[in-house]
């Protein structure tokens, strides 16, 4: 009943009646006290050329370039007034969630989650209008993936 070691080194597994007493460690964690998470992919450089910073992968841009993208992407989009959102539209949005609190694709699901942003069920880009029948209640998630599904992707107009 006690563990053998084979002549590769490898710690075999004590058993008894066919069940085994222990699970020997894997030869890379001997000797560790604590087991480590190995990345699935490798950190990589900022995107900026000659930017000497390491990124975690699935991002793009170090902290320092990530605010100063933003910023570019900011100053290149027209402002809410100039993109239709005035305050006629803010006060037509008070109404749509006052009247429909909840998340109307939730609602669907049998999930109940609060509104939060007002839709426009056909665009305004594709001839919508800002009638009460073409608006409709969602929550953040919901919108932002009916704004993918429908432009593609975010910030493409």
């Amino acid at each position: 009943m006690e563990d053998a070691t084979s002549a590769s080194g490898s710690v075999l597994t004590a058993t008894r009646k066919g069940k085994a007493l222990f699970t020997p460690e894997p030869p890379f964690l001997r000797g560790t006290e604590e087991v480590r998470r190995l990345p699935t992919k490798p950190k990589h450089y900022c995107a900026v050329p000659g930017c000497p910073n390491i990124v975690d992968s699935g991002e793009t841009y170090c902290a320092e370039h990530k605010r100063q993208t933003q910023k570019n992407v900011d100053a290149r989009r027209a402002t809410s007034n100039q993109r239709g959102y005035d305050s006629t539209w803010r006060r037509l949005r008070r109404m749509v969630l006052n009247r429909e609190p909840l998340c109307r694709k939730c609602l669907k699901e049998g999930r109940l989650t609060p509104a939060t942003e007002v839709d426009h069920i056909i665009p305004l880009a594709s001839g919508g209008t800002n009638d009460l029948e073409n608006l409709q209640p969602l929550c953040h998630s919901c919108h932002s993936r009916k704004t993918a599904k429908e432009d593609g992707g975010f910030g493409n107009v």
